[in-house]
């Protein structure tokens, strides 16, 4: 029961992603420079998560047991909710300019 608790939870956190990867960097760098943020923030995660991050957590495993690894995840997952709390909210900014632009 609880792996299908697991499965369930991580299925639903699945609709993270299309706002990490696409919303926040195509708010952040404005619609002028989208088409480069969004396929080097991709490129940045596969290569960060897809080839370097297994061998940091194999190295980890190796020099500090097993264990160690869902640590590594905990500290991912704090690393994002600070990153997170710090970025600037855009939608006022883009409600005012929208407001502006139609007058």
């Amino acid at each position: 029961m609880p792996l299908i608790a697991c499965i369930a939870v991580g299925a639903s956190l699945s609709g993270v992603f299309p706002l990490a990867m696409a919303t926040i960097p195509s708010e952040i760098v404005g619609p002028a420079k989208t088409a480069t943020a969004l396929p080097l923030t991709m490129r940045i995660s596969e290569i960060l998560g897809g080839v370097l991050a297994p061998s940091v957590a194999g190295k980890a495993a190796d020099l500090a047991g097993l264990g160690m690894t869902p640590w590594i995840l905990v500290g991912i997952v704090v690393a994002i909710i600070v990153l997170g709390a710090l970025l600037r909210e855009t939608a006022p900014v883009v409600l005012a300019r929208r407001k502006h632009d139609a007058h």
